[in-house]
């Protein structure tokens, strides 16, 4: 009997509720499981999530501690409207929601240090080690064990879809890539912008292929989308439980950056198309920027439920890279902005460049001025599908070839 080969994947995966990244892992683990493999989210804590890591760091730089103990009195009272006990209770049924939808639909492993990781013999447990997708190599977000740094031995080191996001990296961030990075056996990345950067320092190949979302059509989403309902729905805020039309069309706010005119934008639209405002915040800050926001505010919202919103949209408004990629695989009319300006150092626009000029749908990239001026195209998705299913062959292909070469 056959050896079925085992994958342990690399991502940003330990305590993130981000539906992009909680989504992408599940889509990346059930195409390679499609290939017969047996894939494993590894479940990784990175020591920059660790108290006494960030309680040294902070030690470190006296002046950031006293910065830190001078906003204590915010954690109290954010706002006139936020309390700390409803927040609390707000961030444990997402928190909730969001473990409910891994257990049952990501195999992962136990909670294991980012330390007693390298110290681990990591071959003995699996033939392939594989990092993606999502902002692994963002150095933001990055840890070491994002570059794989095991023994190579007969273990095969593999990137899909990782993604830098920002425009260059400083002369130390560059060291870890090439330290690490010409032991991998094939890499791949999101973002072209990400291609150019690598290969301009690195003498490596390296190919640019779907984010694992788009690698799964609209009628697999479909299948785990569930619907919302604002009767159940938790809100720090009065909403309105007892619309008479549930199921009407409404505009989809899901902005993952706080800046005030993406709110003024998203309002003067709806009113120039006279449809409610559905609001997404997924974070204390993003609550607080849409604390003025007409229409309901959804927070404690599952993966599930996001499929949902998204899908039945009329139209859709975010910053967001994978609220965007959700909208055209559902094929939801959509405008999506800048979260950052491009002469921002840690701008990530360049991902949602990718794939906006890939499908040929650059016109959807919206200024916030153009609020009066943006028209709603009917026939928005003409020639999408056949551009997306070429690549999604694409893709496909590589990460076979990735995976059984």
């Amino acid at each position: 009997m056959s050896h079925t080969k085992k994958v342990g994947v690399f991502t940003l995966f330990y305590k993130n509720s981000n539906y992009g990244a909680t989504l992408q892992a599940y889509a990346l683990q059930k195409k390679i499981n499609e290939q017969g493999f047996d894939a494993y989210i590894i479940n990784f804590v990175p020591k920059e999530a660790t108290l006494s890591y960030r309680f040294f760091r902070l030690l470190c730089h006296p002046q950031k501690l006293f910065k830190a103990l001078s906003k204590r009195p915010h954690i109290i009272q954010l706002n006139i409207d936020i309390i700390e006990e409803e927040c609390n209770r707000l961030w444990k049924e997402k928190i909730s929601k969001w473990e409910t939808f891994c257990n049952k639909y990501i195999k992962s492993t136990e909670p294991i240090s980012e330390m007693k990781l390298y110290k681990s013999n990591i071959s003995d447990y699996y033939d392939i080690l594989l990092v993606g997708s999502d902002q692994v190599w963002n150095p933001r977000f990055s840890s070491k064990a994002h570059f794989l740094p095991f023994d190579k031995k007969e273990i095969k080191k593999l990137a899909y879809a990782t993604s830098i996001s920002v425009p260059d990296l400083t002369e130390r961030e560059k060291k870890l890539f090439i330290k690490w990075l010409p032991d991998f056996d094939y890499i791949t990345v999101r973002e072209n912008e990400g291609k150019q950067l690598l290969e301009s320092f690195l003498n490596v190949k390296v190919e640019t292929v779907l984010d694992p979302t788009l690698l799964l059509t609209s009628d697999d989403w479909s299948k785990l989308a569930e619907p919302i309902s604002l009767k159940n729905q938790v809100a720090y805020r009065d909403i309105d439980k007892n619309s008479s039309n549930e199921e009407s069309e409404y505009i989809l706010f899901a902005a993952l950056g706080t800046d005030p005119s993406h709110r003024q934008f998203a309002k003067r639209v709806a009113e120039r198309l006279n449809l409610k405002l559905k609001i997404l915040s997924t974070t204390l800050d993003e609550m607080k920027a849409n604390r003025d926001m007409p229409g309901d505010e959804l927070v404690d919202v599952s993966p599930n439920q996001y499929l949902y919103l998204v899908k039945n949209a009329a139209l859709v408004i975010t910053d967001s890279f994978h609220c965007t990629a959700f909208s055209v695989n559902f094929h939801r009319n959509f405008f999506v902005l800048r979260r950052n300006s491009d002469n921002d150092v840690i701008n990530m626009n360049s991902r949602i460049y990718t794939i906006l000029s890939e499908l040929g749908l650059e016109s959807q990239l919206a200024d916030p001025s153009e609020a009066d001026t943006v028209v709603i195209n009917q026939d928005l998705y003409s020639g999408v599908d056949e551009k997306l299913n070429l690549l999604r062959k694409r893709s496909e292909n590589i990460l076979r070839k990735m995976l059984n070469n």
